[in-house]
């Protein structure tokens, strides 16, 4: 502020110095030569100019600093997540929940790379490009709404709105599953930092010692790498369609289902049940022998769990 106050000043006295008007409320006894002045003012307008570009530099420093940071946290959850298995039950439970995590960071590390792009920021500028994305992405929810419910659907055979929980995890998951081809326009961005990291080696090279390594780019390659292997690779292989049903069964216990029920006539049945209804007088069973949750065995891609529909039964639940 002092420092804003004493360019001010620098300007003022120019402008006294040129003025006029001998009738003017004031007037400055510089002291200075016009040229002195000139001269303090350019100094101002640098200082000025330097304070801007090192406001620049320190927030875009900061905003790579927090994204490369956030990538890291997320690239250790999941490797927290899918790690081998624990003897510990209370490192178990906490598996699911890391890996979920892990997924909500890995889309915002993709949604934040991409607004980052100069072809983003140029479309953005347009309310057209807003409107449109907007309906997009709505219309995407909308539709993994409906294939969840699908999903549900087929392996329960009634309204998925009984299943809450599940429906919403499933809704996330087909959501991320959808926009994760967009890994594909960030490896694309990837390979424009390859070819530069590429250059900058070549002039070092040859002899050219001036450059600057491109740090930036490097790390972009190779969270790059490590996130199309997430998004693409390891999601694909382990939630396929052979074993996602049994995953979406599994989970639907874990989250929707009830282990208790006043039923009189399901007291003597260890059984887990939906209730169906307002009154709650009826209910889905489920007589098929409730296997052990473990976040391990929902993570791995090869699911050993089988389940029959012909033991989901909807019963009267009597009191």
């Amino acid at each position: 502020m002092t420092n804003e106050k004493i360019h001010t000043e620098f300007i003022n006295k120019l402008a006294a110095e040129f003025d006029a008007n001998d009738n003017v409320n004031y007037k400055y006894s510089t002291g200075k030569s016009t040229k002195q002045i000139i001269n303090d003012i350019r100094d101002a307008v640098l200082f000025i100019k330097r304070e801007k570009e090192n406001n620049k530099f320190d927030e875009e420093w900061g905003s790579s600093f927090a994204l490369n940071a956030l990538a890291l946290v997320a690239i250790l959850i999941f490797a927290f997540a899918t790690g081998n298995k624990s003897d510990s039950e209370f490192i178990e439970t906490l598996r699911l929940p890391a890996y979920i995590i892990s997924i909500m960071l890995s889309s915002v590390w993709i949604g934040i790379n991409i607004e980052k792009t100069l072809i983003f920021k140029q479309i953005w500028r347009f309310k057209t490009a807003k409107i449109i994305l907007s309906l997009s992405f709505t219309g995407l929810v909308v539709y993994c709404t409906a294939e969840a419910s699908a999903i549900i659907n087929d392996i329960f055979s009634i309204d998925p709105s009984f299943f809450p929980f599940t429906r919403s995890f499933l809704i996330a998951y087909l959501f991320f599953k959808k926009i994760s081809i967009l890994v594909y326009f960030l490896a694309v961005v990837g390979i424009l930092c390859l070819i530069n990291v590429i250059l900058c080696l070549k002039a070092k090279w040859g002899g050219n010692s001036n450059v600057d390594f491109p740090f930036g780019a490097l790390v972009y390659i190779v969270f790059i790498c490590i996130f199309s292997y997430f998004a693409l690779g390891w999601v694909g292989s382990n939630f396929n369609d052979e074993v996602l049903n049994r995953k979406v069964y599994s989970l639907a216990h874990q989250l929707d289902f009830n282990r208790k029920n006043p039923c009189s006539n399901l007291k003597e049945d260890e059984v887990s049940v939906i209730f169906l209804g307002p009154n709650q007088d009826k209910v889905l069973v489920d007589f098929n022998k409730e296997e052990t949750f473990t976040a391990s065995g929902f993570l791995e891609g090869i699911y050993w769990y089988t389940y029959s529909n012909n033991k989901l039964k909807i019963l009267q639940c009597l009191h």
